[in-house]
């Protein structure tokens, strides 16, 4: 019997690829704000009950920066109470919970990264502020999850997948065109291919829970998934 994934932020950039990928191989119910609308506790608990997922991928979010900064409590509603939402209803049905989290937690510290988990995160965002609250009361909603905080994915234009502007698809545009771009100087990301987290994301289910495992970065977590694959 296949694995039941409900995902969240479905029509997303990194979620219409992970569908798309793993629709044979799992039981996936895809779910977008027109399906689900995660400030909504009773829906929420409702839909949870109805489908009873194995695992539950929360990449639901409001994670335009300038809005959030601009709409802290509409940003807050989304993404904070809509993902304690989703952890009680994870709680309630056993289900186990991924939080896509975001490296803009770590936008306001001084020094320069790349970052791990035993850093501390000083987020300068009304987005990063969010998702920093919501890692720490889906904590202590849950005994065992995943937190990942993605970095800045980037991939191509595909067949029924949304894209999002990423310096890459940006860049190539502009080449083809024979157009100038503007990129800010002072800006440093990391970047990960959206694919390359694909393939191995199914991987991170191995990944042991545990009260005490913390909150896995960029770099911690490409070493250990290369690691998985390479004894796998």
């Amino acid at each position: 019997m296949k694995k039941k994934i409900l995902i969240t932020g479905a029509k997303g950039f990194f979620g219409t690829r992970f569908i798309n990928r793993y629709q044979n191989e799992f039981e996936i119910a895809g779910l977008d704000v027109q399906q689900l609308d995660i400030t909504d506790k009773t829906a929420v608990d409702a839909t949870f009950a109805e489908f009873k997922p194995d695992y539950v991928i929360h990449a639901a979010a409001i994670a335009v920066t300038d809005f959030c900064n601009q709409h802290p409590d509409v940003a807050h509603k989304v993404n904070v109470q809509g993902a304690i939402n989703v952890a009680n209803a994870c709680k309630a049905n056993g289900s186990k919970l991924v939080f896509i989290s975001t490296e803009q937690v770590f936008n306001g510290n001084p020094e320069a990264g790349p970052y791990t988990e035993q850093d501390t995160p000083v987020p300068d965002t009304v987005y990063g502020q969010n998702k920093l609250e919501a890692e720490g009361e889906l904590k202590s909603i849950l005994d065992e999850m995943w937190i990942l905080r993605f970095t800045w994915l980037f991939g191509l234009p595909e067949r029924n997948t949304t894209i999002n502007p990423n310096v890459v698809w940006n860049t190539l545009q502009a080449l083809t065109n024979g157009e100038m771009m503007q990129e800010r100087r002072n800006e440093f990301r990391g970047l990960t291919y959206v694919h390359e987290l694909i393939e191995q994301f199914p991987k991170i289910f191995t990944i042991p829970t545990v009260p005490t495992t913390p909150v896995l970065t960029t770099q911690p977590v490409a070493t250990r998934l290369l690691n998985i694959s390479c004894l796998s």
